[in-house]
């Protein structure tokens, strides 16, 4: 699953990320030159999933002080008897093996942001439901 299909699949963690890229980008504006009201301008027209998801592609990394910030915190390993990455995310090990980090890094997000999505908007259990 590509970054944009897993932002939209997850609408309440990709409005928490959207804030938090669009928050880098205008904290990263130098105040100095710009109009008073051009922050709240930003805020308004917000940041689309399709750039957030070409951010998240480029260095799927830049997301985990976000992650971190909402309680998934994810770590990079590395299995020298398979010479390939793997990943924790807080204390469950995937076992899945990726030949280089940055794909172990976005196999971790997509999997941290369906965390995410599930703390925000827990959904029922179906066995509630049966008779």
């Amino acid at each position: 699953m590509n970054a944009l299909e897993t932002l939209q699949d997850n609408p309440d963690a990709a409005e928490i990320i959207q804030q938090y890229y669009l928050d880098l980008m205008i904290n990263s504006l130098d105040d100095s030159t710009l109009p008073d009201d051009f922050k709240d301008f930003m805020r308004q027209q917000g940041v689309d999933n399709k750039k957030v998801a070409e951010m998240i592609e480029a260095s799927p990394r830049n997301l985990f002080d976000v992650l971190d910030e909402n309680g998934f915190v994810i770590s990079m390993n590395w299995d020298m008897a398979f010479n390939k990455y793997t990943y924790h995310i807080n204390d469950d090990q995937y076992k899945l093996l990726y030949d280089s980090r940055r794909e172990a890094e976005m196999a971790a997000v997509n999997v941290a942001i369906h965390r995410l999505q599930s703390k925000l908007n827990p959904q029922p259990s179906a066995e509630l439901y049966e008779d």
